[in-house]
């Protein structure tokens, strides 16, 4: 007779692959401005540390919408604005950030050049060196003697200001500079109170030959 078979039962326990917590992400989100116009927009710019893409809600939508990374106002009042990022299977979901801009009524500034009383349409504007071009802005509604800022930056370096206006009755004030520099553009801005909001006009380009 042929010997019993012995059969004997092996278990065998895998370990789990090692655990990996998620790794932390931080959201950097400032207000690009502290006030906006009603009916304006204005691009929102948070980024987060895992380069994940950043989404935003509101609030307070009577006083704001938001489509996409673009806020819009829409009524007087203060918009609330959060930055989200929810993260994925390497990072974990960073802690949303919250900031507030006070919408108030638009201001819309106008800016022109002229070069000896003549209005120059053209933008850039190409001129000799040495040439004296007169910067102008127009406020709508007229602003009277509020105070109005001149930016300027060189070729695509950073915006600085030059100088600070006073508004004219008609709410209107002008800046005359000798142009030297070869590639430079300037832009008018109203800082805002407690009835309008900040602003800047359309930038205005003066290339030297």
């Amino acid at each position: 007779l042929a010997s019993d078979s012995l059969v004997k039962t092996v278990t065998v326990t895998l370990a789990p692959p090692p655990f990996e917590p998620l790794k932390p992400q931080t959201i950097s989100f400032t207000a690009p401005q502290t006030s906006l116009g009603i009916g304006l927009k204005l691009g929102l710019t948070g980024t987060a540390s895992s380069a994940l893409p950043v989404t935003y809600t509101t609030t307070t939508p009577t006083i704001c919408s938001i489509s996409g990374s673009v806020v819009t106002a829409k009524a007087k009042g203060t918009c609330s604005i959060t930055a989200l990022q929810a993260g994925n299977t390497v990072y974990a979901s960073a802690v949303p950030v919250t900031v507030k801009i006070a919408v108030r009524l638009a201001v819309y500034l106008t800016a022109s050049v002229s070069v000896g009383g003549k209005t120059m349409t053209a933008n850039p504007l190409t001129v000799n060196k040495y040439t004296k071009v007169t910067l102008k802005v127009s406020t709508k509604p007229v602003l009277k003697t509020k105070y109005v800022e001149l930016w300027y930056r060189i070729g695509t370096g950073t915006w600085m200001k030059l100088t600070t206006r006073k508004t004219d009755l008609y709410g209107r004030a002008s800046y005359t500079i000798t142009a030297t520099r070869a590639d430079v553009s300037y832009r008018w801005r109203y800082a805002g109170d407690t009835t309008y909001a900040t602003n800047v006009s359309a930038t205005r380009r003066i290339l030297v030959k």
